[in-house]
């Protein structure tokens, strides 16, 4: 419940910070929000400036990982580059925490998480954020993602990081990040616009109209956020997990089938105690089931015998 309350008090504050500039826009000049056209200009603005700040953010989170690889993990990472026709010169390769992932994207950045990937601490690198991570992220962490990290550790073969390390390259190659973000402002876009038609419909109720305004707005971005997980990341992620099975040997992609497979076992067998738990993973992140996962790369391990 605690997850819950936190999600919606953090979207609480977005929208209240992100509503105060369009409130003070009608307070100045009422009628730049008088009319439709009006309404669509400004909530295209709050699209185009949302958009930015999560840029600027993602930007920031990838400037922030210092740790390179180094010596034969380098290597090794430039010859998957390569084997996926992509220029290892093009990238910034990192390692740092992915969030119980074993690697993350972020627009030509790919980050390495030491915490879950197996066989890389013989790159001091590696080690010295496995450290820090250990030192510092670990005990923030519940129980049960503790136990979640250390179970996909187990599993994480070196077949299954080639697969996963090239699924993160198809994300840099359909330029996923800026996609992504792109759709962010979109939606927030249309929750102003929403927000504001709703706060104009009522306009007689007074100030009480603006919170009106503001529920409606945050209603629409968290139900269309969520949306977009079905119908724009969940297409994003298979199609990720197809460019990495186009590149990968038959073997690896039956120990990536075999993986998913048993990291949903694991996530359904140790979730955390909130209510978010009973949710699909596919709503709340995108990411298709470890069970549709596995079916779709098996079904492409029949149809490419390479």
């Amino acid at each position: 419940m605690n997850v819950l309350a936190n999600m919606l008090k953090q979207q609480a504050i977005g929208v209240i910070n992100l509503s105060i500039p369009l409130i003070l826009l009608f307070l100045i000049y009422p009628a730049a929000l008088g009319t439709t056209v009006g309404l669509i200009m400004s909530a295209l603005v709050m699209g185009v400036y949302v958009f930015y700040l999560n840029w600027k953010a993602t930007k920031n989170q990838a400037a922030a990982l210092q740790y390179s690889p180094t010596g034969a993990r380098k290597e090794q990472f430039e010859q998957m580059i390569k084997e996926c026709k992509l220029d290892p010169q093009g990238l910034i390769l990192r390692y740092g925490y992915c969030h119980e992932g074993v690697a993350m994207a972020m627009f030509n950045t790919i980050s390495v998480d030491p915490l879950v990937c197996a066989g890389v601490e013989d790159d001091p690198q590696a080690l010295a954020v496995k450290n820090i991570l250990l030192e510092h992220q670990v005990p923030l962490m519940s129980v049960p993602q503790k136990i979640r990290i250390q179970k996909v550790h187990e599993i994480c073969s070196p077949a299954v990081q080639r697969f996963i390390f090239k699924h993160e390259l198809g994300h840099v190659f359909y330029n996923y990040s800026n996609k992504k973000l792109i759709l962010v402002g979109f939606i927030f876009a249309l929750a102003v616009f929403g927000g504001m038609a709703a706060a104009f419909a009522v306009a007689a109720w007074g100030v009480w109209a603006v919170f009106f305004g503001m529920l409606v707005g945050g209603l629409i971005d968290l139900f269309l956020s969520y949306s977009s997980n079905l119908f724009f990341k969940y297409f994003a992620e298979k199609n990720a997990d197809l460019f990495a099975a186009r590149f990968s040997s038959l073997a690896d992609r039956e120990a990536a089938a075999d993986f998913f497979e048993k990291h949903q076992i694991i996530v359904e067998t140790y979730p955390e105690a909130n209510v978010l738990a009973k949710v699909p993973g596919v709503i709340l992140s995108g990411h298709p089931s470890g069970k549709a996962r596995a079916r779709y790369l098996r079904q492409f391990c029949l149809t490419k015998k390479v």
